[in-house]
């Protein structure tokens, strides 16, 4: 558990037909963290906190000025004492300044400063700036200042401002309420990202060029400064945003300036630096008509059909639009379906494996999103070249299932041969034994294979002497298996799950207890009677069980009085690693057949969890995934489960001492705020730091999450909110690749995530089994996406010609024209609801439509 609050941003595209056409295909996801906001009178008693990032690092040091406008002469400087960025680049102005106007438009600059990983680079050239808005009325909660709001800053400012202490002089208090609308609409203020909660229906704000933009300044910001002409990042930015008859940029805000006030400035030679310092993603794939960023009418995401997965040859692909006359362009290789791809006519068929992208146009502008379908063609029997060959059936496999395949040789020689066999998705499909013999004078072997999840993947077979052969097989038979859904019961005294899940955890149970500690408080003696507790309430229900390694006991720690969570010495390494050895094999022996899956530490980003450094943590992965692996060959190992950005970056570390090695599963915990959408960003986080690590074809699960806290109290109060989030996290996680999702907690206080009570299931709790009967056997169609005008959408569908379509809108109420073939909608109480008019109510609460 984590009191953490992180976001993401909505990410898309532009296509000017005018000027250069170009089109990037991506993913859509939002956040709207939205902190706690109340209306502060204009007096000094805000509570406005902060942070300064440059090229997404934190920024100490950094001077910090807030200033009013005002009409037809400088800002005016409102703080009253110096202020500066701390270490982690926050920063609070509370109780500094008096508003001069309530109505007074406001904003921040952060001048110099370096980042917190570089103890010695400062940089007088770099000048952050974010609007802020009427100062009576400045928010609480958090605001990032960074070259993206920036940017916005002086997009939406470019006609009233001269520098960064003469914003607005030049306009009309109504101007200027329009320009910090724009500013709003441009950049979420809260996350520093693009684009912001209140773009209006039918428009969408072109990030991909707001990202590259940034990303030129941040070549400035991520340096030690200069000036023009001296060849540095900075004197190569000040040089290419010179405009004649002006002076010379000397900060990154002038030169954000410049590129405002000049939609050409130097396209190229601005791109170019851009290109070379990718902090902000996606980038621009091609040189932009201009840096002007207007708002502009979106154009519908063609429709690719059917969905992506593993097809029968000959299997025919459509793509439509729903914009009338639109033009459709498409590419099956892979490469961007850009306005230069051919213009798709008509259906065709598959006839090998494909990638399909598509994009739309119509009048000048591409659709928002360009959709992406992958395509593998079943192949049966694959033959290598050294005369393996690997067989299977051609249905597809449900989770659950065990299915016989074949393993041959082109020969009966007198040699054995050991061969290994692995699938290309484990959390989709497991092989077992992994590796077989065949034996002298045989031809062929059978070998069992399971479904074991969701998803495509490709068996293979390697033997010395031969080369490897594989077949692609497809484990989306079965829909979304129930074990995707996971719940921490803490206590099975009276308040017994009477929701279905289909894996548990057995961190913070109380039987009374189940960690190391609980189990072995004094060297050479262990008391089992927490662990059979929990083992006897969990059998026979089916439900898999992770159990999770970890809290020293105080005699085995190597910092006996370190203050940790759970007791002294208990967040430290053991002393003696023979110890470790001896608890993994006692706990792991006492289990054996009853846990699979194995997880290796809580939180450990957090010295209130785990306090000690990240080798001595690859050591007692190493031994417990030895020790685990040789107790029982089919247990799974996960990694420590680490939380939030900050966690992401400890899970990169880990891994790039070694630690990818010993996991058969990369875990972290998925606690993002109150805004469920923030959750997408996280993962991205740790998808990121796997990839940095090798290992991003493990499966990845949350093994944590909820609502969590805000400064002691939960981080959503309101009951049918709580609903809202709970099933929002389930379609998202799932949606981004999580294949198994913890809910926590069950039976927890409603700080963290609380389903039931003594009087029964709470709205979270019914929220919990409604999104379970929607999506368990369902399969997902169409990943969740968002429109720009906030409605998110995921598409699912069963078999016998079921379809389904969760939506919602965190931001605003509104109403949606459907689909016709969608006759009836159900909520989060599960009442259906007959659709009239093709239109339905869309909110915070996301609703069912099916057909």
């Amino acid at each position: 558990m984590l009191k953490a609050l992180r976001s993401n941003a909505l990410l898309c595209f532009t296509c000017n037909t005018f000027a250069l056409l170009f089109a990037v295909a991506i993913t859509a996801t939002l956040t709207g963290c939205q902190e706690m906001q109340s209306s502060l009178a204009s007096s000094s008693s805000d509570a406005l906190t902060a942070k300064v990032k440059g090229s997404a690092i934190p920024v100490s040091e950094a001077s910090i000025k807030l200033y009013a406008m005002k009409s037809g002469g400088p800002s005016e400087s409102l703080l009253t004492k110096s202020v500066s960025s701390a270490a982690g680049g926050g920063f609070s102005i509370a109780g500094l300044y008096t508003c001069p106007d309530p109505a007074a438009q406001t904003y921040l600059v952060a001048t110099g400063g370096k980042p917190t990983n570089d103890g010695t680079q400062m940089n007088s050239q770099a000048a952050l700036v974010a609007l802020l808005g009427p100062c009576g009325s400045i928010s609480t909660g958090a605001i990032e200042v960074n070259e993206i709001t920036t940017i916005a800053s002086m997009s939406a400012m470019m006609a009233d401002l001269t520098s960064t202490t003469q914003m607005g002089s030049n306009s009309t208090a109504a101007q200027l309420a329009a320009d910090y609308t724009l500013f709003t609409e441009l950049v979420n203020p809260a996350t520093g990202m693009t684009p912001g909660l209140s773009v209006p229906s039918g428009y969408f704000v072109q990030t991909t060029k707001i990202n590259a933009m940034a990303d030129i300044l941040a070549t400035c910001v991520d340096s030690e400064g200069g000036k023009t002409g001296d060849g540095s990042p900075c004197g190569i930015l000040f040089k290419a945003t010179t405009t004649y008859g002006n002076p010379v940029p000397t900060d990154t805000a002038m030169a954000a300036r410049a590129m405002a006030m000049d939609w050409n400035l130097n396209l190229s030679q601005s791109l170019a630096l851009a290109q070379g310092h990718s902090t902000y993603s996606p980038l621009l794939t091609a040189e932009p008509a201009d840096w002007d960023l207007k708002l502009l009418p979106t154009t519908a995401t063609p429709v690719i059909s059917p969905a992506s997965g593993l097809y029968a040859a000959g299997t025919t692909v459509s793509i439509t639009d729903a914009t009338p006359g639109a033009i459709i362009h498409f590419t099956t290789d892979g490469s961007s379906a850009n306005c230069y791809a051919p213009v798709y006519t008509q259906p065709f068929a598959l006839v090998s494996a494909a990638k399909v992208n598509a994009s739309a146009i119509s009048g000048n502008v591409c659709s928002l999103y360009s959709p992406t379908a992958v395509y593998t063609i079943r192949t049966g029997t694959s033959v290598s070249a050294g005369g393996l060959s690997l067989s299977v059936p051609s249905e597809d496999i449900a989770t659950g299932a065990s299915y016989q395949g074949t393993l041959t040789r082109s020969k009966a020689i007198n040699v054995a041969a050991v061969v290994s066999l692995s699938s290309s998705l484990p959390s989709a499909v497991a092989v077992t034994p992994a590796s077989i013999t065949i034996p002298a004078g045989q031809t062929s072997v059978p070998f069992t294979y399971y479904g074991a999840g969701v998803g495509d993947a490709t068996l293979s077979a390697t033997a010395s002497g031969y080369d490897s052969t594989s077949v692609a097989v497809n484990a989306t038979g079965s829909g979304i298996p129930a074990n995707y859904f996971g719940l921490s019961v803490l206590h099975f005294s009276g308040l017994k799950p009477n929701v279905p899940y289909g894996t548990t955890r057995s961190w913070d149970v109380s039987f009374p207890g189940v960690s190391w500690a609980d189990i072995n408080p004094v060297q050479g003696t262990y008391n089992w009677a927490g662990v059979d507790g929990w083992l006897a309430a969990n059998a026979g229900n089916g439900v898999d069980l992770i159990y999770t390694l970890g809290r020293t006991p105080q005699w085995a720690s190597s910092n006996k009085t370190a203050p940790g969570t759970y007791g002294p010495g208990q967040c430290a390494s053991p002393a003696n690693i023979a110890d470790w050895d001896t608890y993994v094999t006692s706990i792991a022996q006492h289990a054996a057949g009853r846990v699979k899956y194995w997880e290796l530490w809580n939180e450990p980003q957090d010295v209130m969890y785990y306090c000690s450094n990240v080798p001595a943590m690859v050591t007692m992965a190493q031994h417990a995934y030895k020790i685990i692996k040789s107790i029982d060959p089919a247990a799974v190992v996960l990694s420590p489960a680490a939380v939030s950005e900050a966690g992401a970056t400890w899970l990169q570390t880990y891994l790039a001492d070694g630690g990818g090695a010993y996991a058969d599963v990369i875990a972290f915990h998925g606690y993002s705020g109150a805004t469920a959408e923030a959750m997408v960003k996280t993962i991205a986080y740790f998808k990121q730091a796997m990839a940095a690590g090798g290992v991003s074809k493990l499966p990845i699960w949350d093994t944590e999450a909820s609502w969590g806290d805000l400064n002691g109290v939960p981080a959503i109060t309101n009951a049918a909110d709580q609903g809202s989030f709970l099933a929002k996290a389930f379609l998202l996680q799932w949606s981004n690749g999580i294949s198994r999702f913890v809910w926590y907690a069950w039976d927890s206080a409603q700080i963290w995530g609380q389903l039931s009570t003594t009087a029964g299931v709470n709205p979270a709790g019914e929220a919990y089994q409604q999104v379970f009967d929607w999506m368990v056997g369902s399969t997902m169609s169409q990943p969740c996406a968002m429109d720009a005008s906030g409605n998110w959408s995921c598409g699912f569908s069963k078999t016998g010609g079921y379809v389904s379509e969760a939506l919602w809108n965190s931001t605003k109420n509104t109403t949606l024209k459907v689909s016709t073939q969608y006759k009836q909608y159900r909520d989060l109480v599960g009442k259906a609801h007959t659709i009239v008019n093709n239109t339905v109510p869309v909110g915070n609460s996301p609703i069912l439509l099916e057909n």
